[in-house]
């Protein structure tokens, strides 16, 4: 798993054992998880932490851990995946709450798209956005993505109706 995105304030690699004690954390609160399913107990977070390495070994591609270099700090996840919804490559993004407003999504998001362009040869992008998650649609719109209609997603977001956002 050598994979790695350099952007000028992240870096961008697949997940390591490193990285589960600052998930765990981010998966146990709210105001993170208020637009992907809720929060999940420590238990839960190893087990999907453990499905995220798995998919990654498997696939060579999945969501990276997001690294803000000057501090050398996990601060969230970035990346395209079709687990949530088999029809179509989807792309998401999760920053932690204290470093959010400071353009960390848009600018793992812009590097993240274009690598899987290159490397996995995905000329669409895919992102799917709960109704409320208003930051998230700007960012989707940044990426030159437009709102394409409703989708209900599986258990794992508890079925919950999201927009699908759409660039080619």
């Amino acid at each position: 798993m050598s994979i790695q995105i350099v952007t000028p304030r992240l870096i961008l690699r697949p997940p390591l054992e490193t990285d589960f004690e600052s998930f765990a954390k981010a998966q146990s609160d709210p105001e993170f998880k208020k637009h992907t399913g809720g929060t999940i107990d420590r238990m839960a977070a190893f087990n999907a932490f453990s499905e995220w390495r798995k998919f990654w070994q498997k696939n060579n591609y999945c969501f990276f851990s997001v690294i803000e270099k000057d501090r050398n700090e996990w601060i969230g996840r970035v990346g395209p995946t079709k687990r949530a919804n088999e029809k179509f490559p989807e792309f998401g993004w999760s920053i932690i709450p204290k470093f959010q407003g400071n353009g960390y999504a848009k600018e793992a998001a812009h590097a993240v798209v274009s690598w899987a362009k290159e490397t996995l040869d995905w000329h669409e992008a895919y992102f799917c956005i709960s109704r409320d998650n208003i930051s998230s649609q700007h960012l989707a719109k940044s990426l030159g993505a437009i709102n394409i209609g409703i989708e209900k997603l599986p258990l794992a977001l508890k079925d919950k109706n999201v927009e699908v956002w759409y660039k080619a």
